[in-house]
């Protein structure tokens, strides 16, 4: 994205961070699909290309299913989330233990960063600010450090 902003240009990205529903992948024994796509990952990558992070902020919250016929028919449209593999049949063990928890809840993640090129002849360094809503603010430097 470096070579496409103008110098002081700015770039905005809000994405559904790859560990999104972790847990609820994992009653079914699949792995994240996109373990890459975090914060984390963004930032170094955006430092790298010589970009200043001005937001780099992460959420986490809970996602909750009325019931597991509700959870199934998300999954269809989220099939990431799963094994390769998955049929009702065939996870029906696992469907039924999920059933009969008082409560399906799991965890859904999100990030948002926002990053502006230098305007030509500045320096990298310039104070950013990480963290949440409800988060430890952290200052750092657009360096990574």
């Amino acid at each position: 994205m470096s070579r496409v902003l103008r110098p002081g240009g700015t770039f905005l990205t809000q994405q559904v961070d790859g560990r999104n529903l972790d847990d609820l992948g994992a009653e079914f024994d699949a792995a994240p699909a996109f373990p890459d796509v975090t914060l984390e990952h963004a930032h170094r990558a955006a430092v790298a290309a010589g970009l200043d992070v001005e937001v780099a902020e992460s959420w986490s919250g809970p996602i909750r299913f009325a019931d597991v016929s509700t959870l199934v028919s998300f999954l269809r449209t989220v099939p990431w989330h799963l094994p390769p593999d998955f049929t009702v049949e065939r996870h029906a063990g696992t469907l039924m233990t999920l059933h009969g928890r008082p409560q399906l809840q799991f965890t859904e993640r999100r990030f948002l960063l926002r990053v502006r090129s230098r305007p030509l002849g500045r320096e990298a360094g310039r104070p950013v600010r990480k963290g949440g809503p409800g988060g430890a603010g952290v200052l750092g430097t657009a360096t990574g450090s």
